[in-house]
């Protein structure tokens, strides 16, 4: 039995002794949690209250679903492969995939890791939206269209899969060889460190890679929605941090790379991509310092639990950027909701039900409302097309 191996081994008087001489007694407390975790499918004090799930699939799907924008700006976590490797190795073995292309990528989507990232979802929210099942014939057909628009998505988190795995699987691959293993030990490491350093570098969606607020029960997964890259250059970066004060081998080398990967590379390319984005069809727009500065120094903080709040507006405080409400996206939708009936009380009639129904789609627990839903993305997506005509 697996779990009482894990047991036996985590409650061994002289490991806890090392393990909290090492890192704490915290750290005892997470490995207990997460034992927990594993010994019930992860469904120890999860619980579900069905009205919250379902407002995060409705969030999920009217946020997500059939969205280019979101499809262009997650190919920005590509140099997240980095971390483990370096970005010099990094930048030559991407260097290399792109010499043959075609024969790379077919040769990462052979793998199983590939396939089943592809069909099961890419992140938490996404991968339980993909499993839902309605309870009627209508219902299936309107899940079945959702889940579909979720297309998007997966292919824009596929293809960094494929070519920083790539780069990844190269690496190792060769590091094994000089190492003195023979090539089918070299491909078998290889895909090994491919793995790891996706579910590193990526966005979580087993339950190994969620923290324990992220795997949580209903209210904790509202309040990480959409955080599971910041959680995971969190984890990254500041695990090394720790181990360079711990007096770990190259450890401040280590740390000093991986915080600038998560400080400076990953949210610079992140903000300027979205700008752009942005500046479609919208003249008016330029680039401000100061958002740079600020997703600088925020980095992959957002992507603590409720801390990550706090942060955000306080980076935007220090650096001088706009300092935006906090929100939780599916009560920022209500918000828009409550605004949208404001609207008709002063007379905008029109112009507040369209605000009602579009947002409603973005919280709403109930499946008669899933209408709404597609309305929010009908409207959104027609909004980008004006903004391409202009």
């Amino acid at each position: 039995d697996p779990i009482r191996e894990l047991r036996a081994t985590f409650h061994n008087k002289d490991v806890r002794r090392a393990i909290k001489d090492y890192a704490g007694g915290e750290l005892l407390g997470v490995l207990d949690e997460r034992i927990a975790r594993l010994a019930d499918g992860g469904n120890r004090q999860s619980k579900k209250i069905k009205w919250l799930d379902n407002m995060r699939m409705a969030h999920t799907f009217g946020s997500l679903a059939y969205d280019l924008g979101i499809t262009i700006k997650q190919f920005t976590s590509l140099p997240a492969y980095a971390f483990d490797m370096g970005v010099r190795n990094w930048v030559k073995y991407e260097a290399e995939f792109m010499k043959n292309p075609i024969k790379n990528a077919k040769e990462m989507i052979a793998t199983d890791y590939v396939q089943v990232r592809f069909k099961d979802g890419y992140t938490r929210d996404v991968a339980e939206g993909l499993k839902m099942e309605g309870g009627n014939t209508l219902q299936n057909y309107i899940l079945k269209g959702f889940q579909a628009g979720m297309m998007f998505g997966k292919v824009s988190d596929i293809v960094p899969v494929i070519v920083g795995g790539w780069a990844a699987k190269k690496h190792a691959y060769n590091e094994a060889i000089k190492a003195g293993m023979t090539p089918k030990q070299a491909e078998s490491q290889s895909i090994l460190a491919f793995e790891m350093a996706t579910d590193r570098s990526q966005q979580a969606v087993d339950m190994k890679d969620l923290s324990s607020f992220s795997g949580g029960n209903s209210a904790m997964k509202l309040f990480t929605m959409y955080k599971t890259s910041p959680r995971q250059y969190y984890a990254v970066a500041y695990e090394a941090l720790f181990d360079a004060f711990a007096g770990r081998k190259n450890g401040w080398h280590n740390a000093a790379r991986k915080m600038a990967i998560s400080h400076a590379v990953l949210p610079l390319m992140f903000q300027f991509v979205s700008d752009m984005w942005r500046m479609v069809g919208d003249e008016d727009k330029e680039l401000e310092g100061s958002d740079y500065l600020r997703a600088m120094l925020l980095g992959p903080l957002n992507g603590l639990y409720i801390a990550g709040e706090v942060a955000a507006p306080l980076a935007s405080l220090a650096t001088g950027a706009r300092v935006y409400d906090a929100q939780i996206p599916a009560f920022s939708a209500i918000n828009s909701t409550v605004r949208g009936v404001a609207k008709i009380h002063r007379g905008d009639f029109w112009e507040g039900t369209n605000e009602i129904v579009k947002q409603a789609g973005k919280w709403s627990p109930l499946r008669a409302l899933n209408f709404t839903t597609y309305y929010s993305i009908i409207t959104k997506q027609a909004k980008l097309l004006d903004r391409f005509e202009d």
